[in-house]
């Protein structure tokens, strides 16, 4: 199960039949940080302290988990993220160049503002 939180705080409801592992990723730029807990129960884990994690390592970690259908989506969904913040940050980029552009352009082509108003 994928858990949405809200104030660093995520919470899901779970079933006590069932055995459960906490597997917990998170990224800071393109640096993973990683903590896992096997075989949970339902309540408050408020000590959980993510370490810093090398790309291969963290692969390794999430191998240990699950079944290979839960191992697959959970590397899918890693390497999404992975994707998802690789590309804002390009996206930040491009956005960068595009006001700089949009700056120097009267500079640099001084009849540029000129032939806006004569059209």
């Amino acid at each position: 199960m994928r858990l949405d939180g809200a104030e660093g705080k995520y919470s899901e409801k779970l079933n006590e039949l069932m055995q459960y592992d906490l597997v917990c990723i998170a990224y800071k730029d393109e640096q993973a940080y990683y903590y896992s807990q096997k075989e949970i129960k339902p309540g408050n884990y408020t000590a959980i302290s993510l370490t810093m994690i090398g790309k291969d390592e963290l692969d390794q970690q999430l191998n240990s988990f699950g079944g290979q259908n839960q191992l697959a989506e959970l590397k899918k969904e890693k390497d999404y993220f992975l994707f998802e913040i690789v590309d804002t940050k390009r996206q930040k980029h491009n956005m960068a160049l595009q006001e700089l552009t949009e700056k120097i352009r009267p500079v640099i082509f001084s009849c540029y503002g000129w032939m806006l108003y004569a059209k």
